[in-house]
């Protein structure tokens, strides 16, 4: 793991440290460089920010690497007999939250539901679980974030509760709401 954390590293930033001045600096630096200011005092601050940068690179992938593990098969919550339970409170989270922003007539109390992994972007490495309803007013398109380990057995939770999903994405007819 070190080994990728390194070689990320090293792709990343290995481009910006040759042309370090240029990206920093910009045509301003370019055309001040002749001035009588010498370039090496300015070589200080962007070298702290990169090595700063650094530091929060490394997190995001090491944290990326930690989390981009899929469910062995039949693990995933959405492969266990009892999903049903956890895909109706998908449903009920998905009413509740139109309910709450100002528009019950879009409530997607029947929609599908259906599971993802994402490999990449915002939410990479995470199960999602979008819930989508066509109807003659229009699409409703809703991204659920599951607030618990969705490799977990599901058995064990209460489909009751109303924490065990955060809406990412709501959308009416292609706009948020």
């Amino acid at each position: 793991m070190r080994a990728g954390i390194l070689a990320k590293c090293r792709q990343i930033f290995g481009r910006a440290f040759c042309s370090l001045p240029d990206r920093w600096m910009g045509s301003w630096g370019r055309a001040n460089h002749l001035s009588p200011v010498s370039p090496v005092s300015f070589s200080k601050k962007p070298l702290a920010a990169m090595c700063a940068g650094t530091a929060v690179v490394i997190a995001l992938i090491v944290s990326a690497e930690a989390s981009a593990k899929e469910c062995p098969p039949g693990h995933a919550a959405n492969e266990q007999d009892d999903w049903k339970w956890i895909a109706n409170n998908a449903r009920r989270n998905a009413d509740w939250y139109v309910v709450d922003h100002g528009v019950p007539e879009v409530a997607p109390a029947i929609g599908d539901v259906s599971v993802v992994y994402q490999g990449g972007g915002e939410y990479e490495g995470q199960y999602l679980v979008i819930v989508k309803q066509e109807g003659q007013a229009g699409i409703v398109f809703m991204m659920l974030r599951p607030r618990f380990d969705f490799c977990a057995d599901v058995s064990s939770l209460d489909d009751a509760r109303p924490d065990l999903f955060e809406v990412v994405v709501a959308k009416f007819n292609g706009r948020k709401f």
